[in-house]
């Protein structure tokens, strides 16, 4: 963001009193660290707590029968519930990746069944509600959908 301000006072284009206007809003702007007296590239970003990532609404675990059945069964490869009563995708996951490569290597035939006819949407889920570790959500948005 601050090139751009860079750039056009470069340029020489705006007038005096003008510079002077955008060096003033630079000022007051969030790239502005007033402990420093300097100014960053990228205004600070605020990231979600350890607390508030990786949770899934209970409405989203209900729509999938095997994410339900594998809780019940208390397999904890895709999904884990927590003593709260929330909901996680295994806490190893790095991106949509892994959670692919688990719904692949679940052993019993009924969870193999059901991965297979609800690969999309968990994968959805995991896209709509969960930023994996620290990951920006662009990231694990990227990975792409195998059939």
């Amino acid at each position: 963001m601050l090139e751009g301000q860079v750039a056009v006072l470069s340029s020489e284009q705006l007038t005096a009193t003008e510079s002077l206007q955008l060096l003033d809003a630079l000022e007051q702007s969030s790239l502005y660290r007033k402990d420093q007296n300097s100014y960053i590239l990228y205004p600070n970003k605020n990231l979600k707590g350890f607390l508030e990532r990786n949770n899934i609404p209970a409405v989203s675990v209900g729509e999938s029968q095997l994410l339900q059945k594998l809780v019940a069964d208390n397999n904890v490869q895709i999904i884990e519930k927590d003593i709260k009563g929330g909901f996680h995708f295994n806490g190893n996951f790095i991106n949509s990746g892994d959670l692919d490569a688990a719904l692949d290597n679940l052993n019993e035939i009924e969870y193999k069944t059901l991965a297979a006819t609800e690969k999309r949407l968990i994968l959805k889920i995991l896209k709509t509600f969960s930023t994996i570790r620290n990951l920006q959500e662009d990231q694990v948005l990227s990975m792409p959908l195998k059939d």
